[in-house]
């Protein structure tokens, strides 16, 4: 019976006591700025090329080339905004 005052003495004080203090990292952006980029620098948009529509075959060549000189400036453009962007 003595015993008894005891524990419930020790399991009040137990259920008092803190966790451990924690580590948690957390991620803080903070804004960089960046030069804008110099209109010389910008690469001409390539021209717009009519196809015929007479000959298939020379219209899919035609398309092809124009698609290729729309892939190539899209990645001169690419590479200019690319560091300015997220």
């Amino acid at each position: 019976m003595r015993y008894i005052p005891t524990v419930i003495a020790l399991a009040a004080l137990a259920s008092c006591a803190t966790p451990a203090p924690q580590i948690v990292t957390k991620t803080v952006e903070i804004p960089v700025p960046t030069a804008c980029v110099d209109k010389s620098l910008i690469p001409a948009e390539p021209e717009a090329v009519a196809l015929s529509l007479s000959d298939a075959r020379l219209a899919a060549d035609i398309a092809a080339s124009q698609a290729l000189k729309y892939h190539a400036w899209g990645r001169e453009l690419l590479a200019l905004i690319g560091p300015c962007t997220k």
